[in-house]
């Protein structure tokens, strides 16, 4: 329940929901049809000149997409100012206090990590920092953690990297496949992920000179692939 306690005029308030990273994934105010159980109420009493409380309730069905998510109630009140200027001050309480919600759900897919990251189909390997790819998966179980494979082990796809790298080929391919369960999950997940291992060239630029050109004009740039990319 998210209480404004009375405010005249009636303040303004809202639910937030953000993911764990603090991006807002929806704002609901309380015009939204899920506050089917919104209270408005009235307080006529010597002094309180007509001030109203708003008590927003927010039910939802607490699914996976909600898993690692927060929610926070939002309440904006109207003041006077010294020179009888409006002013709003807002005010914030997010549930969980200090953490982030987690649903209990099966795993339902499977995805790669690089560096912390998402991994897209075509992998850098041109620095010399050791190749640090993962599985992860979605699912939460507390009884179990949920149970990860990848297939070549990171042991061997950094061998991979080793073998393209001394070739000189500027493409070699490879296939990951992910597989994922918990105690919630009939049978495994499972996900086969084609990557595209590259080194991308340090290149060698140089300013095409151009006498017509004023102080203020744009220059022309041409980049070329270093010579040790060819070799």
């Amino acid at each position: 329940m998210c209480r404004s306690g009375y405010a005249a005029p009636q303040a303004e308030i809202s639910w937030l929901i953000e993911d764990k990273d603090g991006n807002r994934v929806r704002t609901i105010d309380i015009d939204a049809d899920i506050y089917e159980d919104l209270i408005i109420d009235n307080d006529n009493s010597r002094g309180k000149h007509g001030a109203k409380e708003v008590n927003l309730p927010l039910n939802l069905h607490l699914s996976s997409k909600y898993h690692l998510h927060r929610f926070k109630c939002i309440v904006t009140y109207k003041l006077a100012g010294e020179n009888h200027e409006e002013i709003t001050k807002s005010y914030e309480r997010q549930f969980p206090a200090h953490d982030v919600i987690k649903v209990i759900h099966p795993v339902s897919s499977v995805y790669l990590v690089k560096d912390g990251k998402e991994l897209g189909d075509v992998v850098d390997i041109s620095d010399s920092t050791e190749l640090d790819i993962q599985c992860q998966s979605n699912g939460f179980d507390p009884e179990q953690e949920v149970k990860i494979k990848m297939v070549p082990s990171l042991q061997d796809l950094r061998k991979e990297v080793v073998k393209c790298s001394s070739s000189r080929m500027h493409v070699c391919k490879v296939v990951v496949t992910c597989s994922a369960r918990n105690l919630l999950n009939d049978k495994e997940v499972i996900q086969s992920f084609p990557l595209s291992f590259t080194r991308f060239p340090d290149f060698e630029c140089k300013t095409i000179p151009n006498d017509l050109l004023r102080l203020t004009d744009p220059v022309q740039v041409s980049c070329i692939p270093g010579k040790e990319y060819f070799l």
